[in-house]
């Protein structure tokens, strides 16, 4: 058992005035967007106990497990039985109801690993009885929201569905989602709807969603799934009943004319469209309420690059946030990258994670370069600022913003600064129903500031450009 101290980095703070016309604009307080809470040290799944948000678990290589207590101030290396060096911890979950119940799994295990202590001592409960490499790899254990002792767990290939009535305990193999062989014999997420209607979903490569609404005895293929790719994860709307979100990892060597994205379904998984970045391969998904008014789901998506994948493909160092249940979208992708045990520093991004600690909202980001922790990505906005001083800027791509403010309508002029005070740009437009899209200028990576006019009012916020 190994202890370490999370690195902090230093805390910029600035304080600017920008005299233009009427305009008086202090900015204090620009903190750096992540920090590095383990620093290289790769990190391929992640759990936070839903009992208490401060607990966590991390998976590592070599069949090694990071624990925090206290929210990731500090952490401790625990061993899953033994250490191997070729082996990652790709799969982990904390039980919803028993928190000391711990599963983990991953590449080149031989199974899946079950605790009882929170992750100090470990047991293999589910082996293949022919003694062949058995693997479950991302978000493939899993938990029925309404009978938690009833769990499911997918094997990565072939791609078997395992049911446990005992919290773990003992295993039956239900069913087999995908072909016997080819196709989509490898899985790696499973979901259960959050009520009574025996929906399970899962995912595996070339994107197909097995769905099934017997609780997992039979398994039909979406239909319209002619995508390349891997489903990386799934969550429900906490706002829509039967909306269900999907994130997509492109990573076969051909060509496809939707490589990967979020996707959006509204009927329970049965049918599924194109949400947003349908051009970026995603893995790593978070979706939660946004608290202020009920609002409506805020969304994280988190970019993966496979390495069979063509490199005109985006994915890896990305990071996008949605308040507004993927309207608009804003770019969190100021990451600052550490170099892993393999000497490289990659943005493939595996996990992301809400952490509500007390009154503080925690965004936990897991990479390949190791983890990362946010309270600024974490905070949201209304859907509809209550506040005539109140500005959302959101991003559309690296040349257009959107801008929107409660009163915002006809025509605005808006300026952007630099943090020094130059004024960078000015730019008039029109607005309705309080937004305006902007076209702006090619930006160096930094904090910028925005002010939108209407001749009689200043709306003013930050915008950061990566």
């Amino acid at each position: 058992m190994h202890l370490f101290h999370a690195l902090c980095a230093p805390v910029m703070m600035r304080s600017i005035v920008l005299l233009a016309g009427i305009l008086f604009l202090t900015v204090d307080g620009l903190a750096q967007l992540w920090l590095p809470v383990i620093p290289n040290r790769a990190v391929y799944s992640l759990a936070v106990n839903p009992m208490n948000p401060r607990t966590l678990l991390a998976g590592n290589m070599a069949r090694t497990v990071f624990r925090s207590t206290d929210g990731g101030a500090t952490w401790e290396e625990l061993a899953i039985r033994n250490t191997d060096g070729s082996s990652k911890v790709s799969c982990i979950y904390i039980h919803p109801v028993d928190t000391n119940l711990v599963f983990a799994g991953g590449n080149e295990f031989d199974g899946l690993e079950r605790s009882t202590d929170g992750g100090v001592t470990w047991k293999s409960i589910l082996r293949d009885p022919q003694g062949f490499r058995m693997e479950f790899i991302g978000e493939s254990v899993v938990a029925h929201p309404t009978a938690p002792d009833t769990m499911y767990a997918i094997r990565n290939s072939p791609g078997t569905l395992y049911r446990s009535t005992d919290r773990g305990v003992s295993w039956d193999s239900l069913s087999s989602p995908g072909p016997a062989a080819g196709g989509d014999r490898y899985m790696r997420s499973i979901t259960v709807a959050p009520d009574s209607t025996n929906i399970i979903l899962v995912g595996g490569y070339t994107t197909f969603v097995h769905r099934s609404t017997d609780g997992g005895r039979t398994f039909t293929k979406d239909p319209v799934a002619t995508r390349t790719g891997t489903v990386g994860a799934f969550r429900w709307s906490t706002i829509t009943p039967g909306t269900v979100y999907a994130s997509v990892q492109f990573n076969v060597s051909r060509a496809s004319a939707t490589p990967g994205g979020i996707w959006r379904s509204t009927d329970w998984g049965a049918t599924w469209e194109v949400l947003a970045h349908n051009a970026v391969s995603l893995i790593a998904l978070e979706v939660y309420p946004n608290d202020i008014k009920g609002g409506a789901d805020v969304i994280f998506v988190g970019g993966n690059s496979d390495f069979k994948a063509p490199q005109s493909y985006a994915g890896d160092s990305l990071a996008y946030k949605s308040n507004d249940g993927g309207i608009t979208w804003q770019n969190l992708s100021d990451v600052p990258w550490t170099e892993n045990e393999y000497g490289e520093t990659t943005g493939n991004i595996t996990a992301i994670k809400r952490s509500k600690q007390g009154d503080v909202d925690v965004v936990l980001l897991a990479s390949e370069s190791g983890m990362f922790m946010s309270t600024i990505a974490a905070s949201v906005a209304p859907s509809q600022p209550s506040s005539p001083e109140a500005l959302r800027v959101g991003r559309v791509d690296d040349n257009m913003i959107t801008v929107a403010a409660g009163e915002l309508n006809g025509p605005i002029s808006l300026e952007m600064y630099a943090v020094d005070g130059r004024r960078l740009m000015q730019q008039d437009a029109l607005a309705a129903n309080g937004r305006a899209l902007i076209s702006i200028p090619s930006l160096h990576p930094g904090v910028y500031v925005v002010a939108v006019h209407n001749g009689i009012k200043t709306w003013s916020t930050r915008f950061v450009q990566y």
